[in-house]
C-alpha cells in the first residue's frame, strides 16, 4: 500500500501541477533508491515522508511535510486528503 500511495502521489503532482516528486526511501535498502527524508529537506529539495505511526496525521515542519498512519487505510486516507486539499477542494 505505500508503494501505491507513493505513486498516486507521484503521479497527481506531475499530471496536475507539473511538480516532479522522484521515489526514495527513508533506509537503506536493496532497491536502487536514494534514501531521503525530512533530515535532507530542503528549500530546493522540499521532502514528503510517508510512514507507519502509533498516530495518525499530516504535519509539515520546515521544508517536509511528514504523513503518518497507524495503518494501510489511514495512509490512502491522508493521501487522499492531501490531493482534495491540492485541487481546493477542501482547505
Amino acid at each position: 500500500i505505500m508503494g501505491k500511495v507513493q505513486y498516486d502521489l507521484q503521479n497527481a503532482l506531475w499530471q496536475n501541477f507539473k511538480i516532479y516528486a522522484a521515489a526514495s526511501l527513508m533506509n537503506e535498502s536493496e532497491y536502487k533508491l536514494p534514501v531521503v527524508s525530512c533530515k535532507n529537506a530542503t528549500a530546493s529539495v522540499p521532502v514528503m515522508e510517508l510512514s507507519y505511526s502509533n498516530e495518525t496525521g499530516i504535519n509539515q515542519e520546515g521544508n517536509c511535510i511528514s504523513v503518518h498512519s497507524t495503518n494501510e487505510e489511514g495512509l490512502i486516507r491522508l493521501k487522499d486528503r492531501l490531493l482534495f486539499g491540492l485541487f481546493g477542494i477542501i482547505k
